[in-house]
């Protein structure tokens, strides 16, 4: 993590790791909140809680080597996951993992 990525954390609370996951698990990932989403097609808003469980590709991205550097640098070695969910927040348009 550099200075400047260090200064983005610290002033926004987040950073952007551009390309953290490839084309392939984006569209895998995609497809995982696709299938999952049908049954609420018309609701706004889904939370979804154990998506870990979902498919190999979901728990794959766990140790992903652009991330877990800067959570060691922010966090420390012991990393610990407490939970997993994921929230579908539709707001007009396509819903996407992934840029714009």
């Amino acid at each position: 993590m550099n200075e400047h990525e260090k200064y983005l954390f610290d002033l926004q609370g987040f950073l952007l790791v551009e390309n953290a996951l490839d084309a392939n698990q984006l569209v895998q990932l995609n497809a995982l909140v696709d299938e999952r989403m049908m049954p609420f097609a018309e609701e706004p808003n889904k939370r979804f809680g154990q998506i870990l469980t979902w498919d190999k590709s979901a728990f794959d991205v766990l140790d992903n080597p652009r991330i877990l550097p800067y959570l060691h640098e922010i966090i420390g070695p012991q990393i610990r996951l407490d939970h997993d969910y994921l929230d579908v927040i539709r707001g007009g348009g396509e819903v996407r993992l992934g840029p714009i």
